[in-house]
């Protein structure tokens, strides 16, 4: 029973911190606490040294900076804190990473039944905005990233799942949230899901080259074919695109905001203009765009890439690309050693974020789903094979499918 109240609670969290702005609320801070706590109960046996690096670079850039209080730079730290010892690799022992991936599970299920909502919402006539379908989210972009989570795994579970009636559902909630992403008209999140899909089709095939191939084909030919039929679901992406070239940029949204973050780098390159902030003395013009709230002490970066390096400086931009290459290489060598869906899984959908991160900016805003969703995926790339095979059991056993032990020798490419 206590399980089942678990999951329940991890799926309100989900929904609600998705439908509803993230960040500050006493009940977003308290299921902070609730992971946190449930991490400590499972025992701690070791921290993880780059995750402490790029936290002192975080804590140190707010220390050798003027950062203006409306910022809120050490109210902001103490939950940024939170937030990575809940769901982060920075707390690791057994219980712990098991407690992370049963989290990671669940929280893709709730985005799963969120995408689905947002698309029968669709359909009822609702959740449409100037700027795009926001569903049962509170923006476009919030929705889109959440649909490409949903397709970059219903396309895995497709190619994983063997029986015809579980192909076909899990093919029409593909389909679905494909849908979904068009209707937000998220360009980068479009671009995501198609790259985390091909990501997937890569190890799932690599030492099948010719049917890679095939499957490419295959995939491409039905998407020229259905065109027609989903071509109105991309109204909103097309008009984005035909703007953008008009202006002769296809990222002309954010040209601007990139120039500011640019013009950061140059004037604070080593420990950056502190975490969390921007520089105000940045006016928006015709060349710079500084978006931020004085009231909120909100900012919008516009990449999360720039912005940890206008924020932290090389220093933290070391400790990050070090986190991203960490968790690149571990994943690279659980495909290798387990050959299992979970862990092609989590590089594909490592790949789409890599993807989407470079025009929005999260990595530091511990107020956002996204940011709680990227560092929870660090996480369960960094997991020991054992548990990784554990669960790939576990899903093997739901789709009814016999476990298959078979290693994929990556040195047999």
């Amino acid at each position: 029973m206590s399980k089942y109240l678990y999951y329940f609670f991890i799926f309100c969290f989900t929904i609600s911190n998705s439908i509803y702005a993230f960040g500050g609320s006493l009940w977003q801070n308290a299921a902070l606490v609730f992971f946190f706590l449930l991490a400590l109960l499972k025992g701690v046996e070791r921290l993880e040294g780059i995750i402490i690096y790029f936290v002192g670079c975080c804590l140190f850039s707010i220390v050798v900076n003027d950062v203006p209080a409306f910022f809120k730079p050490l109210e902001r730290m103490v939950q940024y804190l939170l937030l990575l010892l809940a769901v982060s690799p920075l707390m690791r022992s057994y219980g712990i990473d098991r407690l992370r991936i049963n989290l990671m599970e669940t929280i893709v299920i709730s985005l799963g039944i969120l995408s689905l909502g947002s698309f029968v919402f669709y359909m009822a006539g609702g959740g449409i905005s100037t700027i795009g379908y926001f569903g049962l989210s509170q923006h476009p972009n919030f929705l889109g990233f959440f649909a490409m989570i949903t397709t970059v795994t219903t396309f895995a579970l497709f190619f994983r799942s063997e029986r015809k009636m579980q192909k076909l559902v899990i093919g029409g909630l593909f389909v679905v949230s494909l849908l979904v992403v068009m209707l937000s008209a998220a360009r980068i999140c479009l671009a995501g899901s198609i790259i985390g899909c091909l990501v997937f089709l890569y190890f799932h095939y690599k030492d099948r080259f010719s049917r890679l191939v095939l499957s490419l084909v295959v995939v491409g030919a039905i998407a020229m074919a259905l065109f027609p039929l989903y071509s109105p679901f991309l109204k909103g992406v097309l008009y984005k695109q035909t703007a953008a070239m008009e202006e002769e940029s296809a990222t002309s949204s954010r040209d601007a905001i990139w120039a500011t973050r640019l013009e950061e780098i140059r004037r604070y390159p080593i420990f950056g203009v502190g975490c969390f902030a921007v520089d105000t003395r940045i006016e928006s013009d015709d060349n710079y765009y500084n978006p931020y709230s004085r009231t909120l002490g909100t900012v919008e970066l516009g990449s999360t890439y720039l912005g940890v390096i206008s924020q932290t400086g090389v220093v933290g931009f070391i400790g990050f690309v070090m986190i991203l290459l960490v968790s690149f290489l571990h994943c690279y060598k659980l495909i290798c050693a387990t050959g299992t869906f979970v862990a092609m899984w989590l590089m594909a959908l490592f790949a789409a974020i890599g993807v989407h991160m470079v025009v929005e900016g999260y990595a530091t805003h511990a107020g956002s789903m996204q940011c709680l969703f990227l560092w929870l995926l660090f996480s369960c790339m960094m997991l020991p094979a054992e548990i990784i095979e554990e669960e790939e059991m576990r899903i093997e056993e739901k789709l009814g499918i016999e476990y298959d032990d078979d290693e994929d020798d990556c040195d047999n490419e």
